[in-house]
């Protein structure tokens, strides 16, 4: 199979215990996006994904470390995972005053279960920026596929010690 034909995202968010091992500092992205290329073994994801927001690193550095990794090569695009409406709107507002690849996807948590935020709260980010999705958990980390429904959890699963 051709690497083209596929796409490859990752996430950005924790990588470690230490000082520069989370959050979205330009240093963070940089180098772990960097290491996750290592661990992938390959030179660029298609897609890389700010997990979660900072709010202690300024949303500026972000976006700004996001465009210079995307120059780089290293990805072709970035988007957002678990952020809010609000914020997502300031990033591409940021980038947009800057000349800045803007992010262009959210990955929020959506199932039958979780409906709300992605219903509610993104739909104007997706009407008015055209920004995608794609979600996370939409099985509900396996409660809605009846696996669960004996009250305890098969050997195995990711439940099971829970």
């Amino acid at each position: 199979m051709r690497r083209e034909s596929i796409v490859v995202t990752t996430k950005l968010y924790r990588i470690g215990g230490g000082v520069n091992d989370s959050m979205m500092s330009r240093k963070h992205i940089i180098e772990g996006l960097q290491n996750s290329l290592k661990r992938l073994q390959l030179d660029y994801v298609d897609v890389v994904y700010s997990h979660r927001p900072d709010y202690e690193t300024s949303l500026e550095e972000c976006c700004a470390a996001m465009h210079y990794v995307i120059e780089k090569g290293l990805a072709f695009y970035w988007g957002t995972s678990e952020w809010t409406g609000t914020r997502i709107a300031a990033a591409i507002g940021i980038c947009e005053k800057n000349g800045w690849h803007k992010p262009v996807v959210e990955q929020p948590q959506y199932s039958m279960l979780r409906r709300d935020k992605f219903e509610k709260e993104f739909r104007y980010v997706f009407s008015d920026y055209k920004y995608g999705s794609t979600i996370w958990s939409p099985v509900a980390g396996g409660i809605l596929t009846g696996k669960y429904n004996d009250g305890s959890a098969p050997a195995g699963s990711r439940m099971e010690n829970d």
